[in-house]
């Protein structure tokens, strides 16, 4: 492993302005950039500069519907015995058997993460749905705390007729 800083200061060297916007502990995304730049000769910094991710190219508005706490809980827990029942379990078990582990990031994901831990025999399958549904909950939780931070998100509630959602939208239904 690499010495503390020790990425960051490669990448300021190389890509200066990508290392201005990343923490000096955010190996993941530090690994990616000298990746990018190794793999095309070109810094990151300027594959997303030409990208224009920041140009508005299509006049939009962004909605979020609004929920009752429970009923929200309700439904991401239903959707992760969904998943399950829909063969998850087995995903996982082809996945691990192609050998792939755990220490791939995508298997550390929600779902992946806490079935993983009953396929190591560390929990019984109930524990590990409820860790899936709580995590699921966690994460809901954590992007509801995002988009609530962002002015230009309009919310309007869920259960209102079409009509009214259609009226609300534009209208500064915060």
């Amino acid at each position: 492993a690499a010495a503390p800083g020790a990425l960051h200061a490669e990448l300021a060297r190389r890509d200066p302005a990508a290392a201005a916007r990343l923490h000096a502990n955010d190996r993941l995304r530090l690994i990616r950039a000298l990746e990018v730049l190794e793999l095309t000769g070109e810094p990151l910094s300027r594959w997303q500069a030409a990208h224009g991710f920041a140009a508005e190219v299509v006049p939009m508005r962004v909605v979020a519907l609004r929920l009752p706490r429970a009923v929200l809980a309700a439904r991401l827990d239903a959707r992760c015995a969904a998943m399950l029942d829909a063969g998850l379990l087995d995903e996982l078990r082809g996945l691990r058997a192609q050998g792939y582990t755990a220490a791939l990031p995508a298997l550390r994901s929600i779902g992946y993460r806490e079935l993983g831990a009953f396929l190591d025999g560390a929990c019984d399958l109930e524990t590990a749905l409820a860790a899936m549904r709580q995590a699921t909950r966690r994460l809901a939780k954590r992007q509801m705390t995002w988009f609530r931070g962002d002015p230009t998100v309009e919310w309007v509630d869920a259960d209102a007729p079409i009509h009214a959602l259609v009226g609300t939208v534009g209208s500064g239904g915060r």
